[in-house]
């Protein structure tokens, strides 16, 4: 018998509803606020709404690996000036320009970290890893919080700096040096023990946490598009009806 080439027709894509947990094709479902909701979805996210309790998509957690990416990508630079600074250390300068050099960075990096993370979330390791910094409330930052972050997360820059003034503080000079190298392991050790969250112990200090980062905005799809033009809570109301996001 001849074979049937006929096109066949393609199976509908099935999506969960994040509320219900029913798996449906996708034009039985519409996208509000970053979830896929059902018809029965829609019914209890507008109680919800309507007894004022909070609704809005939950933030997954950066994962311990993907900051550490993110951290090799952002350090590599620095790495190059923090080896040049050795080599011009090396050759016959004293231990006041070792802390002056180092001042120095403390403030590249207060600076380099602390204005994109305020302006934009991310740094650029960040973004090429996928993730954004915000404030423990999932909110965005300021610079201002941004800056204060930073200040926390380069401290061991700063520390070492301030290890000049042993000079005429011996015991404050000491104890900088020492705080300079247990801060950063406990800084990391602290993402093992918040298991929640994964904070690091400058995140706890400046109130921030690292989420995974949304996708790049498509204006073609409203799933990603820009929220004054994506699904508000009318799209809730008993009349509506679920449309298809891709069509």
């Amino acid at each position: 018998m001849p074979e049937d080439k006929s096109p066949s027709t393609p199976l509908p894509q099935l999506h969960r509803c994040e509320i219900t947990g029913e798996q449906l094709p996708s034009d039985e479902l519409i996208r509000f606020r970053g979830k896929w909701v059902s018809e029965k979805g829609k019914q209890i996210l507008l109680e919800r709404l309507l007894s004022g309790e909070d609704i809005e998509p939950e933030w997954i957690t950066a994962t311990i690996g993907r900051r550490l990416g993110a951290f090799s990508l952002d350090w590599a630079p620095l790495l190059i000036i923090i080896f040049t600074w050795i080599v011009l250390d090396v050759f016959g300068h004293d231990f006041v320009f070792f802390c002056v050099i180092t001042l120095a960075l403390f403030l590249l990096v207060v600076a380099y970290f602390g204005f994109q993370i305020g302006r934009a979330g991310q740094t650029w390791g960040k973004k090429v890893a996928g993730i954004k910094v915000m404030t423990s409330k999932g909110e965005p930052l300021s610079v201002r919080r941004g800056l204060i972050r930073s200040l926390f997360y380069a401290l061991p820059l700063l520390l070492l700096a301030l290890t000049c003034t042993g000079f005429i503080f011996p015991i404050l000079g000491v104890a900088c040096l020492f705080t300079a190298f247990w801060y950063p392991p406990l800084d990391i050790l602290f993402m093992f023990a918040d298991f929640s969250q994964r904070r690091a112990l400058h995140d706890l200090l400046a109130g921030t946490r690292v989420v995974m980062a949304p996708p790049a905005r498509d204006p073609s799809d409203p799933a990603t598009s820009d929220p004054v033009s994506a699904p508000g809570p009318e799209a809730l109301s008993p009349n509506s009806t679920p449309t298809n996001p891709t069509s």
